[in-house]
C-alpha cells in the first residue's frame, strides 16, 4: 500500500516486468501498469463480471472502441482504456469459472505491445443501482484519474492522452 493506492511489481516472464498502481474511486478504480518487455505481448485486462443468465431479465453487453460494458438485472460492470491503444470486448468465460454464477460476461480490453516500455491506464466500473450504465458512460471523476496519474508519476505524453479519454466514446 502506498498512500491511497495498492501497488505491486510482478514478472510473468524473465524479460517482462510490470509495475501496477490501483487507485480506488467510488464505483470506479483506476489501474495503471508500467510494462517493460523484451518481447512482443498480447494483452487482455478485464474488470468485473456479471451473470450471463440472470433470473428473469436478459443480460446486455456492448463494446465500442476502447471500452466494454456488461449488465444483468441491477448489476453493471465495465472497463475503459484511458491511455488508448486497446479495444474493448465482452468475453464469455468457460462455464463454472465463477463461484456465484455458472456463466458470466466479462468486459475486457485487448491489445498488443511491441518490445519496450508501455503505460496502460484502465478505469474499471462496478455498480449495482439504477443508472449504472449512465454512470459508466460518464467515466471516472477527473480528480480520481489525476490522483492515479500523480501517484504513478505518469510521463507527460501519457497524461495528455488521459485528458481526452474520459469522455471519448
Amino acid at each position: 500500500m502506498a498512500g491511497t493506492a495498492v501497488t505491486a511489481t510482478w514478472s510473468p516472464y524473465p524479460d517482462v516486468r510490470v509495475y501496477t498502481w490501483l487507485v480506488p474511486a467510488g464505483e470506479w478504480h483506476v489501474r495503471i501498469h508500467r510494462l517493460t518487455t523484451g518481447r512482443p505481448l498480447h494483452t487482455a485486462e478485464a474488470g468485473f463480471c456479471v451473470p450471463a443468465e440472470p433470473g428473469g431479465s436478459p443480460a446486455r453487453e456492448a463494446a465500442a472502441g476502447a471500452r466494454a460494458t456488461a449488465s444483468a438485472g441491477n448489476l453493471v460492470a465495465g472497463v475503459r482504456d484511458l491511455a488508448g491503444g486497446r479495444r474493448g470486448e465482452v468475453i464469455r468465460p468457460d462455464p463454472n469459472s465463477h463461484l456465484m454464477w455458472p456463466r458470466t460476461l466479462l468486459p475486457t480490453l485487448r491489445g498488443t505491445l511491441d518490445p519496450g516500455e508501455h503505460w496502460l491506464v484502465t478505469a474499471c466500473f462496478a455498480g449495482t443501482e439504477a443508472g449504472g450504465e449512465q454512470r459508466f458512460a460518464q467515466g471516472p471523476a477527473a480528480a480520481a484519474v489525476a490522483r492515479a496519474a500523480e501517484l504513478a508519476s505518469l510521463p507527460g505524453p501519457v497524461r495528455a492522452r488521459l485528458a481526452g479519454a474520459r469522455s471519448a466514446p
